[in-house]
Order: structure tokens, then C-alpha cells, then sequence
């Protein structure tokens, strides 16, 4: 089944730029964020500024506290654009070398089944199928349904497959349509 689920080179070419587009937009977005809360930051520490030199020259006790409040309202406005700063993270990395081996695994799955280990095996086993496959003892293995990343790429296994494993071990397509049993 696994052999089955390598999708078509030009498939895997397209998805690697999507991909590709979408990191080097993801660093551009995270960049423009960054560039507007620092110029936010700025803004805020110059208001702060010109609102604690109005207190300096105000002796109106009423209105110094309006600008006290004024000063603290800025201030947390200011800190959480430093923290909202912060939590802005471009991607670190190259794209190929991040997402190569996600990507090896996409464009052959075999070939990390054939070659791997029980454990690369078994991630093979749960990233290209929802649920654990089924198997019955004297039809074989069941359909198994796959992972979104399989499906959007669309490898072979839907033309192989229909209602079981392929072959002898098919099972029947039954379907009820109006009390009337069809096969």
C-alpha cells in the first residue's frame, strides 16, 4: 500500500513552491509586523515623552493625574507591543532544510519504508494513513484512509484501491438504494 502513494513529480514540484511562496511570504509578513511595532513603539515613547513634559509645566492637580493616567495607559500599550514584538518569530532556516525531509517523505514514501527502521516505518504508517489499517484475515488488507497531505497530492492509491485491497481480495461494492440490493 505505501508503494502505491507516491503522487506524480510534477505534483510534488508545485506543492515544494506553494510551499516555498508561502515561507518567504510568512518572512515578509513577520518582517512588516516587526518594522510597524517598533515605528508603534517609537510613537508611544514620544507621547509618553511630550504627555510627562505637560505634567512638568502643569500645576493643576486634577490634570496631573489626568496625565498620570494618561503616562500609565501608554505605558502598558507600550509593553505589549514590546511582547507582542517578542512573540514575532521569522522561520529559522533555510526552507530546504527544514522542510526537506517532510517533503522526501511526500514525494516517496517508500523509499523511507523500504530503507528505514521499524520507527521510520511506523511514522511512515501515521503520516500517510488516518487510522491504523485495517486487515482481515482471509480478504487481506481493508482501504485505508489518507492523511490530507496524500490526498491533496493524490497518489495512486485511489486508482488501486476500491473497497479493499486490490485484486482477488476486493470486497464487493454493495449499496442500498430503495430497498433494492444491488451489486
Amino acid at each position: 500500500m505505501v508503494k502505491l502513494l507516491q503522487p506524480a513529480p510534477k505534483l510534488i514540484e508545485m506543492a515544494t513552491a506553494m510551499f516555498k511562496a508561502a515561507w518567504g511570504a510568512r518572512r515578509a509578513q513577520v518582517k512588516n509586523i516587526q518594522a510597524s511595532a517598533k515605528r508603534e513603539i517609537q510613537r508611544l515613547e514620544k507621547e509618553t515623552e511630550t504627555v510627562l513634559a505637560r505634567i512638568m509645566s502643569t500645576e493643576n492637580e486634577i490634570i496631573i493625574r489626568r496625565y498620570e493616567e494618561k503616562v500609565v495607559t501608554l505605558e502598558k500599550q507600550k509593553a505589549l507591543m514590546v511582547e507582542n514584538l517578542a512573540q514575532q518569530a521569522e522561520p529559522d532556516g533555510a526552507f530546504e532544510e527544514k522542510l526537506e525531509l517532510a517533503f522526501r517523505l511526500l514525494s516517496n514514501p517508500f523509499e523511507i519504508w523500504d530503507q528505514g527502521t521499524t520507527a521510520a516505518r511506523r511514522l511512515v504508517l501515521k503520516l500517510a494513513f488516518v487510522e491504523p489499517i485495517e486487515y482481515h484475515r482471509n480478504k487481506g488488507a481493508r482501504t485505508a484512509a489518507l492523511s490530507f497531505p496524500f490526498k491533496a497530492l493524490g497518489g495512486d492509491a485511489e486508482s488501486q484501491f476500491c473497497y479493499g485491497a486490490a485484486g482477488e481480495n476486493r470486497t464487493l461494492d454493495l449499496s442500498l438504494t430503495k430497498g433494492v440490493l444491488y451489486l
